[in-house]
């Protein structure tokens, strides 16, 4: 079985190709709609992916995940009591999930590039910061499970 740490790789590099995928902001306006689309798709599994990654720490940590009508904001507000995130990176991603419940819910269509553009622009900062975050949140749980093995003696490194 795979660990936490491995899994949360997994995830970040899938996001990562889509990411590179994307074309600059600048370009949006003049793409086909087919390519909206897809560019939407992209900004889709992007929030998907990082609600699985947090679905998998809360599961990880033995939260019990949210359920209801609401739960896929409890989830993000779950990572935001966790401290998953920093709050901005939780503001950020907030957009990114308004996002995806829009283009579920929209015909594929009918999206307009001006409401791609500022998700496509803030998307490699989100993503770093996304990143950051996690990786420090994996480095410490990872010393502090080191640490507790160690016959509760704390570990100078």
């Amino acid at each position: 079985m795979s660990t936490l740490r491995e899994r949360i790789d997994a995830e970040l590099e899938n996001l990562e190709f889509g990411i590179l995928l994307l074309p600059p902001v600048a370009e949006l306006p003049y793409l086909s709609v087919l390519e909206q689309a897809g560019i939407s798709g992209v900004l889709h599994s992007f929030y998907n992916g990082i609600e699985n990654i947090v679905k998998q720490m809360i599961t990880d940590r033995g939260i019990p995940l949210p359920n209801g009508p609401s739960w896929y904001r409890d989830v993000l507000a779950l990572a935001g009591e966790q401290q998953f995130f920093p709050n901005d990176v939780i503001d950020d991603l907030k957009q990114y999930m308004a996002f995806r419940h829009y283009f579920a819910h929209a015909y594929v269509l009918d999206i307009d590039p001006q409401r791609l553009e500022p998700l496509v622009g803030k998307l490699p900062e989100v993503f770093h910061a996304v990143k950051l975050a996690l990786s420090v949140i994996c480095t410490d749980r990872s010393t502090a499970q080191t640490t507790a093995g160690t016959s509760g003696q704390k570990s100078n490194v």
